[in-house]
């Protein structure tokens, strides 16, 4: 279901200017939450859609924030969206989500038997973790072995946090209880090492799971393309693959158009940490043409890692962003993934279409005009 924000508009319809008293953020306000605050830096926040989405957890008719300092991006990212109507939504899902962090043990010989050693204590692992997180669940141990090195991958669930510093808190003192029950072998350990990928862009984490898997597709008619685009299927299908093509040249594995963009603005509007848009914005986008000449477009974001609780996301303006879409607080961390899902189509279908209409540079050109007069 759609949801009425608390703010008002600009004469633009598509940027938005908190109301009165709420959602306003002050240095004082944020001093016991943060470090070595001494002031606040401001970035425009836009509306994009509406759009109509039919996830498994976002449905109804969505107006989504979207904080940006490009000049051009909401309003290319709301022509797309505008695609989607009733009948035909953006579906959209979430495949996998867990996130995980992978200790390192340094053994001189008996790799093998330390491994397996660490492998038969998930049960005490879990229970500690049931016992000191209540909403982060230990969901297994994967030991590998690494030449001298033994790695523990473990996997966690956190819920409708992004759990980053749960999971560290959490891994630390499943390393202290191995610790006090002796580790074998004369194993050195170290919480962190690469394996997990976090806050890097990981081939194995596309595979295996880190953060959260999103699907989202839709079907644009070809009467909708003409009318609102200006565009054909059969023209964006096979720009779209050529591109594919131009970017495997490149040795870019994960082709999209450019996801990152929309993936980052609803991420910095709702209290995201952006550092994780190194994994967040990892994406594959498909066109293809249906018999009825129509577009289908899937695009699926591997490793998305967001939250609806914690961290930035009660700050005042980042709260209010959330609040605006229903996706502040517990159980709704799937609904805001599907609705990233459902605005990484939108942007990738109005980005294309500019690109074969000629108005990628003109639009960027006239607002740059606009600053001048």
């Amino acid at each position: 279901m759609s949801h009425e924000r608390n703010e008002e508009r600009s004469d633009d319809p598509r940027v938005s200017v908190p109301a009165e008293g709420a959602g306003v953020l002050r240095a004082d306000t944020v001093k016991h939450r943060l470090d070595d605050i001494v002031s606040i830096t401001t970035v425009p926040r836009a509306v994009v859609g509406p759009v109509h989405i039919a996830g498994d957890h976002a449905v109804g008719v969505f107006e989504v924030p979207f904080a940006t300092t490009e000049g051009a991006l909401a309003r290319t990212y709301t022509a797309g969206l505008r695609c989607f109507g009733a009948d035909n939504p953006v579906r959209a899902c979430v495949e996998h989500s867990s996130i995980h962090i992978t200790p390192m043990f340094r053994v001189a010989c008996h790799a093998s038997a330390l491994a397996r050693w660490l492998g038969g204590r998930f049960e005490d692992a879990a229970t500690l973790v049931a016992q000191g997180f209540g909403h982060c669940r230990l969901l297994r141990l994967e030991p590998i072995v690494l030449d001298d090195l033994v790695l523990c991958k473990c996997v966690y669930d956190t819920a409708d946090a992004q759990g980053l510093n749960t999971i560290n808190d959490a891994t630390e003192r499943i390393l202290h209880r191995l610790m006090a029950l002796g580790l074998p072998f004369g194993a050195s350990v170290f919480l962190r090492s690469h394996f997990s990928g976090v806050k890097h862009h990981s081939v194995l984490n596309e595979h295996l799971g880190y953060g959260k898997r999103v699907r989202a597709s839709a079907r644009i008619p070809a009467t909708v393309l003409r009318r609102r685009l200006k565009v054909t299927a059969h023209a964006m299908t096979s720009y779209v693959n050529d591109a594919r093509r131009c970017a495997a040249a490149a040795g870019i594995a994960r082709m999209n158009i450019h996801a990152a963009n929309g993936i980052a603005a609803v991420m910095l509007a709702t209290g995201q940490d952006i550092a994780d848009m190194v994994n967040s914005g990892v994406a594959e986008t498909e066109f293809t043409v249906d018999s009825d000449d129509a577009l289908i477009v899937n695009v699926v974001i591997f490793n998305l890692n967001v939250a609806t609780v914690g961290g930035g996301t009660a700050l005042p303006t980042q709260r209010v962003a959330l609040e605006s879409v229903g996706c502040f607080g517990g159980g709704l961390v799937n609904r805001l993934a599907e609705i990233i899902g459902a605005v990484a189509v939108g942007g990738e279908v109005a980005t294309v279409a500019a690109i074969l209409r000629g108005n990628f540079v003109r639009a960027h050109l006239r607002r740059r005009e606009k600053e001048n007069e």
